[in-house]
């Protein structure tokens, strides 16, 4: 246990220091606990426009992520600029779904 977390520990009797479980991120955020399992503090976490606690690092991945697929997406249609994609047409449709598609992380 590093110093941060005994500390944390002392100033809160009878809470866990490592939070466990599918509501992990929750109890750190909350400060009901110093970290998860996987080490995230609270200042590793932050709400998303949908008021999920998310990673702080991983939002900001998945972003630049979907900006590169924004590019990609609109090279392939041939567009050297590019434009929001706004309304309900069917190629708006089509270029926002190529861009999910081109977004999407590889899995292993």
């Amino acid at each position: 246990m590093d110093a941060a977390t005994r500390r944390w520990k002392k100033q809160h009797p009878g809470m866990n220091a490592v939070a466990t479980g599918s509501n992990a991120q929750l109890q750190v955020f909350h400060n009901k606990a110093y970290k998860t399992r996987g080490g995230l503090t609270k200042k590793d976490l932050m709400k998303n426009k949908h008021g999920r606690i998310v990673s702080r690092k991983a939002s900001a991945a998945a972003k630049k992520r979907f900006k590169r697929a924004d590019v990609k997406a609109a090279l392939a249609k041939g567009r050297k600029a590019l434009a929001k994609v706004v309304g309900h047409s069917m190629s708006k449709k089509r270029s926002h779904k190529k861009k999910k598609k081109r977004s999407r992380r590889r899995r292993r």
